[in-house]
């Protein structure tokens, strides 16, 4: 993330601690994983999907069918099927 991006972050994290309710629109899925609390996903107009991040990119059925790029840690683990994962 450019030092523009982190600054505006960062900004927009200090007013979410303040209180403030916070709406993004954005494609990018580690943005979404890193900053949202709740995630509202849209397909071709339509409403799909309301929950947590973790409930987004664990469901690799979701993941799949809306072609969505999750964080590098959720494929790591979607990969594995040695590893266990305990929900946050």
């Amino acid at each position: 993330m450019k030092k523009t991006a982190k600054e505006l972050m960062r900004r927009l994290k200090e007013r979410q601690r303040q209180g403030t309710t916070i709406v993004m629109v954005t494609h990018d899925m580690e943005l979404v994983d890193e900053c949202a609390d709740q995630v509202l996903l849209f397909h071709q107009g339509k409403h799909v999907y309301d929950g947590t991040p973790y409930d987004l990119f664990s469901n690799q059925e979701l993941v799949d069918t809306y072609r969505l790029r999750a964080p590098l840690h959720y494929r790591y683990v979607a990969e594995r099927k040695d590893v266990l994962t305990i929900a946050k």
